[in-house]
Order: C-alpha cells, then structure tokens, then sequence
C-alpha cells in the first residue's frame, strides 16, 4: 500500500483532534487532485531526465494494458504528472499495543476505519509516532510511494513512482488500478491483499516470462508464502500466551516473546527455508528484521491473506480476467470485506 484515502469532512460530529488532522491533511490532498503537469508533454520536454521520461512512457503503457485486459475505463486517471519535493508522497503511522499483536484503528466518519493514519509530512508522522509511544503504544513509520482516491477522482502520477524498477513500477501501477475499480468496505488488510495478488498476476502476463523466469519467481512466492506462515504462527502463539499475563507484565512479557521467538532460531529457520528451495538467502533474510508489535501488525494488513485467495482462485477461476470480473460483480453488488473473507475461507 501504498494506499491513502481521501479523507471527507462532511460533519462536525467528530473530535477536535481528528478535524484538525482531517483539515491539515487535506490542504496537500488538494493539490493531488488538482494539479499536474500533462503526462504527454511532459515525455515530449527536455526539462526532465531520460529516465524520468521513460518511466513515464511506461506508466501510459501499464495504464493501457490494464484497460484493455481487463476492459476497464480509465479515463483521465494517469493523464497528469506531479514532481514532489520529497521522496515519498506520504508516511504511515502503524501502532499496535503491546498486549496483542493487532492493529490499531483509526476510524473517521463516512469513510471508516484505518489500521494506520498517514500523513503527507514526515515531521507530523514522526511527532505522532512518538505520541503513541508516549501513549504506551508500539507505533512506526512506513514510507509510501502512491496515493490512491479510491476512483472518485482522477489520480495523478507522482514522482515518487520512479523509486520502482520496471517491473515494481507495473505492480505499482496495477495495484493502485484495482483499488480505483474495486474497493471492498470495511476492510483496508483485505483490498490490500486483493490488489497485491492481481497486481502480480498481471505482472506476470504482462512481461510475458520464460518458464526459468516463472519457476524462480513461484520459488520466491513460496518462500513468502512460507515465512508469512512462520510468522502468523508465532503471531498468534504470543497473542494466545498473553491473555494469560497479568497486565503490569503485558510489556516485558511482549519483548521477551518476541525475542524468543524471532531471534536467532527464526534466522536458521529462514536460511534453512531458502536452502531448501535454492533460493538466494538475501530473499528470506529480509525478514530478519528487529520486530515490534505494530511492525509485526503491518505484515498481516498487506500479504496475510495471499494463500486463502490465492487457494481459491486456483479452485474456481481459470484465469485472472474471469476472478476480477466475479471481484468486481461483488463490489457492485455491495458485498463487504468481511463477507468476502468468509466466502473465501469457506471454500478451502
């Protein structure tokens, strides 16, 4: 995700706290829907890097594919270009408390509720961070590329797309398509992982690989698959032991258990699993990382569900055109997160 609503202020049936931060993130959100620079005549300008132009040429080539493929209208989507003056567009806030590995929510009226809240400056992201933490809570920043209104307006290109490589740059691209077509209610972890798996499946066909290309990348995906599994586990073993912890020791009990059983066990057991799938180590070791409870929350927002949905493509559907066609029927038809995940589950 690489995702950020549009937040709405349509009542003042909220709290201060949360009007000022609708207010002051809605100055920037402005800006993203309103102004650009033509993607065309950008590319045909010499005011801009090679680089920078091809990546450009590439989006339009995505936009297209996805359109066509999926017979989707995208309209205007895409058509404009803004040059941030930051690296990222914006920074996500993730806090869990320490008592259970579990987002928390931030929810607002009409749009509902969040495991995150963003913000378009860094500064503002970090003072809230560390607020949480003050708060007791586990809290971090995570860095985000592209912003997405859902389809209600016409999104733009932005510069902090370019921090891709092309083919992360096509995933980008396909990911934020889908949430501008398709956006189940109540259930941001859900859309998330919906748009990863189609995003990739779309990637795939889209740069046509050799089947040495295909075998390594469904190696990697296992290997994802795999650790994403290790990790649930252990998520949920340390969740079930603490509702046994009397609350002064909910903390230390926390980190202690989080040390055990993602220390140096857990990096044997990820080397291990690259071995045995000849599978470079770097691949499993990015996951050997110094876990919290709000970063260990994160991972199940955005890939936790990729197994039960990739399950039940494979049962149901013949290729990804017919499944995102079923996906969007059900979006239409006002099905929410919830009931999908259920449906979903139910079939395995």
């Amino acid at each position: 995700m690489k995702l950020l609503i549009l937040f709405l202020i349509t009542s003042s049936c909220i709290s201060c706290a949360k009007l000022t931060y609708l207010t002051s993130q809605s100055i920037e959100q402005i800006k993203l829907i309103s102004t650009g620079d033509p993607i065309n005549e950008v590319i045909n300008s010499t005011a801009r890097t090679e680089q920078e132009r091809v990546k450009l040429q590439n989006i339009l080539k995505y936009k297209i594919f996805f359109s066509e493929y999926l017979g989707e209208e995208l309209g205007d989507t895409y058509s404009k270009v803004i040059f941030l003056d930051r690296e990222n567009v914006s920074q996500l806030v993730i806090s869990s408390s320490w008592e259970q590995i579990k987002p928390l929510k931030e929810c607002f009226l009409v749009v509902g509720c969040f495991p995150y809240l963003g913000f378009f400056e860094k500064e503002d992201a970090i003072h809230y961070r560390d607020k949480m933490r003050k708060n007791g809570f586990s809290s971090h920043i995570r860095p985000v590329n592209a912003y997405s209104t859902l389809g209600h307006f016409s999104d733009r290109v932005l510069s902090s797309f370019f921090n891709y490589s092309e083919a992360g740059l096509a995933n980008l691209i396909f990911h934020e398509l889908v949430h501008s077509k398709i956006f189940f209610k109540n259930g941001v972890s859900f859309n998330e992982n919906i748009a990863n798996f189609i995003a990739e499946e779309l990637v795939s066909i889209y740069f046509k690989k050799t089947i040495n290309d295909q075998d390594q990348e469904q190696k990697i995906r296992l290997i994802h698959q795999k650790v994403n599994q290790m990790i649930t586990k252990k998520v949920d073993e340390i969740n079930r032991s603490m509702e046994t912890v009397s609350s002064n020791e909910k903390k230390n009990t926390m980190k202690e258990s989080i040390i055990k059983n993602f220390g140096n066990k857990f990096r044997s057991d990820l080397i291990e699993t690259c071995k045995e799938h000849d599978v470079k180590e770097s691949i499993c070791l990015s996951y050997d990382r110094k876990w919290t409870p709000s970063k260990l929350a994160a991972i199940g927002t955005y890939s936790m569900l990729q197994d039960s949905i990739r399950a039940y493509y494979r049962q149901r559907f013949t290729d990804i055109r017919s499944f995102y066609k079923y996906l969007k029927s059900e979006y239409l038809k006002g099905t929410q997160s919830n009931e999908m995940i259920n449906l979903i589950n139910q079939k395995q």
